[in-house]
């Protein structure tokens, strides 16, 4: 089967010529769409002058450097019928393109792959660019604000709106409005703030309230060790001493089928994969969506992650890329996408310790991605001595709502709680996460 159709392209050309005023569904098309040379050149010059706003014949053919007559023989073919003919042609070069991507694909995997002098990731990276050119979909086309509007109030009155996702700790859920479809939220802290124990937090929530798979690629830990966590919190002991075994065995042999059961409820898949690219993940979260749906996708962390860095590019330029491929799965997949990143050193240089913005790593690229910075920080980490139990999520970047503010929610690092420290005597919390399996 042939993947292209220059008879097509020639067809269109043709017909957007002849009738200009309904050539909008060209626009969908891109240069890289039109497979012959002569005809990719000719189409870039109507899109330009469509743009203008003036297709002249005798223009359009000097600045494609062709005969005025070839013009007219084009525009006065047999099969330039109607202006009604344009969308059909268009969806059908463009799937031809896309196919022709994935065909690059294929080819550069089996042509390279013998080569033990190409580096692996490399070769798959460029594959994993080919299959995302060929699954863009077509342009959306602006919309009458008017449309919008009544579609959305629409939804407000019914109450079918969509609502973020709470995190069930009471000051945090009054600044912040929780995780939303579409949105990247990126959770950042020095190490050992409990930044991964929060990514979990979340990742819970998002798995009881959608009820659909949450997959958690933990490129830091393996996958023993973050369920260690859980189960750690659930029991409300140090993982420290799970993991070494200093725990009592009775108590948790008498709580080991309901934590089992607890566990089937909530649908949280863990991948622990080191070498893991923003493309790899991409095409799980695709599969696992199309298969059985998808709640949320949460990544720890962002710098660990594979991605080659092309010849010349610097770093600040790679984690921009990585999230931004992050942020555009999340919109394309309309889920939660949390990233765990690390914050720079910059803190620890500082009389106020606290961070900021600008303490992330290759900061510029992921603020300008993000719809939401949430910046992690326990005071007790820095002064041993003053064991309060706090820990300040401090919401830097909000898509709506405040930000620059502080939320003081209760955190025990050891056994990995969670609760709110308002409204209950000094010392005690109410649990609101790490405390699943009661006595």
């Amino acid at each position: 089967m042939s993947l292209t159709n220059t008879n097509k392209e020639k067809q269109l050309l043709g017909l957007a010529l002849r009738f200009p005023d309904d050539g909008d569904d060209i626009l969908k098309l891109d240069e890289s769409d039109i497979y012959n040379t002569t005809f990719r050149n000719m189409f870039k010059v109507f899109k330009e002058m469509y743009l203008e706003g003036d297709i002249d014949w005798s223009a359009y053919a000097r600045r494609c450097g062709i005969e005025s007559h070839n013009i007219i023989k084009l525009t006065q073919a047999d099969n330039v019928i109607s202006g009604a003919q344009i969308p059909g042609l268009v969806k059908e070069l463009k799937d031809l393109s896309r196919r022709r991507s994935m065909s690059q694909a294929g080819y550069l995997m089996q042509q390279s792959a013998g080569d033990l002098n190409l580096d692996t990731n490399e070769l798959l990276g460029k594959a994993a660019r080919y299959i995302e050119e060929a699954t863009v979909s077509e342009a959306k086309q602006p919309k009458k604000i008017i449309d919008i509007a009544e579609r959305v109030v629409d939804k407000y009155l019914s109450g079918s709106y969509v609502k973020g996702i709470q995190t069930g700790l009471t000051e945090l859920d009054e600044l912040w409005a929780g995780l939303f479809p579409a949105e990247l939220t990126v959770v950042a802290a020095r190490p050992s703030m409990g930044k991964t124990a929060f990514a979990q937090l979340l990742a819970e929530r998002a798995a009881q309230h959608t009820q659909l798979p949450v997959p958690f690629f933990s490129l830091e830990m393996s996958e023993d060790d973050l369920v260690s966590r859980y189960i750690a919190a659930d029991l409300g002991i140090d993982v420290d001493k799970l993991r070494r075994g200093k725990f009592n065995k009775e108590r948790l042999e008498a709580k080991y089928k309901q934590i089992l059961e607890r566990y089937a409820r909530i649908p949280i898949r863990v991948q622990d994969e080191a070498d893991l690219t923003t493309f790899d993940i991409a095409a799980q979260c695709r599969q696992i969506k199309r298969r059985e749906g998808l709640g949320a996708v949460f990544v720890d962390y962002l710098t660990l992650l594979a991605d080659d860095k092309a010849s010349g590019e610097s770093e600040a330029l790679k984690v921009s890329y990585m999230t931004r491929r992050l942020k555009s799965l999340s919109m394309s997949l309309s889920v939660p996408v949390v990233v765990v990143a690390q914050l720079n050193r910059r803190p620890e240089m500082r009389e106020n310790k606290r961070p900021v913005m600008s303490d992330l790593t290759e900061s510029g690229g992921i603020e300008a991605a993000t719809h939401n910075v949430l910046l992690l920080y326990r005071n007790e980490y820095y002064h041993t001595d003053e064991v309060d139990n706090t820990l300040e999520i401090i919401i830097a970047k909000q898509r709506q709502g405040p930000r620059g503010v502080t939320a003081n929610v209760f955190y025990d690092a050891k056994a990995g709680k969670f609760g709110d420290i308002s409204y209950v005597p000094v010392g005690e919390s109410k649990t609101v996460w790490g405390g699943g399996v009661q006595d």
